[in-house]
């Protein structure tokens, strides 16, 4: 799930050697996605949602700013990875955790036990 532009060029810049606005229509929010989907090389072993521009699954599951989740695509969660040290520090998300996730998925079609990294 592509939520909204963590950190926009306009709103939140972090000098990233990719920054982009934060988009104002969803057809932009989409072509982010897309753009971040094929520099990740998730397609197509994963499929890409997109949050809508009134940001409700970010809204609705806190996705912002350290919190990942894998949905299945008959919209199962899977996986819900969060901040380490127990939420005292919010940039400090062990991202290969959830990469190991999404591999196993792909490698399997399914995620099995996935409060496993192994």
């Amino acid at each position: 799930m592509y939520i909204c532009e963590a950190h926009a060029s306009d709103t939140w810049p972090m000098k990233f050697a990719v920054e982009w606005p934060q988009p104002q229509c969803l057809e932009k929010r989409i072509e982010y996605a897309e753009t971040c989907s094929m520099s990740l090389e998730l397609k197509p072993h994963l499929d890409l949602f997109v949050d809508g521009m009134e940001n409700t699954f970010n809204s609705a599951f806190c996705s912002w700013p350290t919190n990942y989740y894998v949905v299945s695509s008959d919209a199962v969660l899977l996986y819900i990875g969060d901040t380490d040290d127990n939420g005292l520090d919010y940039a400090s998300y062990n991202i290969e955790h959830l990469f190991q996730v999404l591999r196993r998925i792909s490698d399997s079609g399914s995620v099995g036990d996935s409060a496993s990294p192994e």
